[in-house]
């Protein structure tokens, strides 16, 4: 049972009022670049190019699922109604705070509220108060901030405002914790780095592979620089991608970010690696295969190595198509990074095949 006003920034609202309003002010605020609806003076979300709206309530499975469906998009969905349900559960919890607290006749009280993001209990004037990041806002390096958000109540019993908008304001930038995103930005050097000695001490390999005649002439030689430019290429691309996906979507706001667009760039990245990654283990196997050859039949060498450069590079890309036509037409979403069990096994399988079977 639902208390019969509740209070969000903008003032106390009757509760079927409150509930609309807040979950509108989740929407608006969790995606303020999402140009999906447009709310109306009845507190209806209108449909943009469509003739239907419905009211935010999310106590109304029906309504909710048909504009979840405008978005179109499984993961803001569930982080909407979160927050939706937050804020509802923030009106239950603004009621047993005042039915509970006991003030002091002498201390002036800011109210509770819900803010848009969190809710916050009565604190006593000139009182910082501090509140967990809530797990629908947080992404990237925020979900490990140890700090929370903070409000501040002023010295008249009012929330503070923000000058420009004179509307009641809470800080999360404190959400993220710049430790832990030095931390990752480390991390992320350290990868950099490992990557970057493969390819140094890769090339000069390959460079001696390719200067001295008595190696270049030898099919074992050619078949290890096949397997290190595999590798080469594939560390290249993996530099690539924490460059340009990865410390995108640390170090930008969601909404932003490559992966959250889903770019036809950041997509075929992925494809191009997940096929590299393949051809590593192919080259691995065709390596072994030949070794197998030459001890099973020492004076039949094979002629040409040009049978096992297409089983090396071109078999990797069967399993590798396949797999893109089912992401681009099933999965299409954060650049094929979120699992599509069970359809990763077509990638899984051949590779492990290889490794089984050299």
């Amino acid at each position: 049972m639902y208390p019969i006003h509740c209070r969000d920034r903008s003032g106390t609202q009757p509760f079927h009022l409150y509930k609309l309003i807040t979950c509108t002010m989740c929407y608006y605020y969790l995606f303020p670049n999402l140009n999906v609806f447009h709310h109306t003076l009845d507190y209806n979300l209108n449909v943009v190019d469509s003739n239907y709206s419905a009211a935010p309530d999310v106590e109304n499975e029906t309504a909710m699922t048909q504009l979840c469906g405008a978005i179109n998009d499984y993961d803001r969905c569930y982080l909407w109604n979160s927050c939706c349900l937050a804020a509802l559960k923030c009106c239950q919890e603004q009621h047993r705070n005042i039915q509970t607290f006991t003030p002091n006749n002498n201390t002036l009280y800011c109210p509770p509220t819900w803010d848009g993001y969190g809710c916050w209990n009565m604190t006593p004037a000139k009182t910082r108060v501090f509140e967990k990041c809530p797990s629908y806002v947080t992404d990237g390096i925020w979900a490990y901030s140890t700090v929370g958000a903070y409000k501040d109540c002023t010295s008249n019993g009012t929330w503070w405002r923000n000058p420009q908008t004179q509307q009641e304001w809470s800080n999360y930038s404190t959400c993220i914790d710049i430790e832990v995103s030095h931390m990752v930005s480390n991390v992320g050097t350290q990868v950099y780095g490992e990557l970057a000695e493969s390819i140094i001490l890769l090339l000069p390999a390959c460079v001696i592979f390719l200067y001295f005649r008595p190696l270049r002439i030898q099919h074992r030689i050619r078949l290890h620089l096949n397997l290190f430019v595999s590798f080469i290429l594939t560390a290249i691309l993996f530099i690539m991608w924490n460059n340009l996906v990865n410390r995108d979507h640390i170090y930008h706001h969601p909404e932003e970010t490559r992966l959250h667009r889903n770019t036809v760039g950041c997509r075929i990245l992925n494809f191009v690696i997940s096929y590299l990654r393949s051809t590593n283990y192919f080259c691995m196997f065709i390596e072994g295969y030949y070794l197998y050859r030459l001890l099973a039949a020492t004076f039949e060498r094979p002629k040409t190595l040009v049978g096992y450069y297409i089983f090396s590079w071109g078999f990797p890309l069967i399993p590798s198509l396949i797999y893109a036509t089912i992401r681009g037409t099933m999965f299409n979403e954060k650049c094929w990074v979120i699992n599509a069990e069970p359809y990763e096994w077509i990638m899984y399988v051949p590779n492990l095949l290889c490794i089984m079977v050299r």
